[in-house]
């Protein structure tokens, strides 16, 4: 896992996927309650995929914070 700053990490996989057809599911852990995990479909490759953690702040877009933990599944 690289982390690339305020809430926002590269998980590198150990070994390439066939494809970039996997599923990403993601969990935070924080006393902010509002607190998700999200993909950036842009950077999905067969090598790694980007996630980010945040909250949604009102229309105004995802604001990227450092929480506790963060938790990701990959299936393939």
């Amino acid at each position: 896992i690289t982390d690339n700053g305020v809430g926002n990490y590269t998980v590198n996989f150990s070994t390439a996927m066939a494809d970039t057809d996997y599923v990403v599911l993601g969990n935070v852990q924080s006393n902010t309650p509002v607190m998700s995990v999200n993909t950036k479909p842009s950077v999905r490759t067969v090598n790694a995929i980007a996630v980010g953690a945040g909250y949604t702040n009102g229309g105004s877009g995802f604001v990227s914070v450092d929480t506790d933990y963060v938790s990701v599944t990959i299936i393939r």
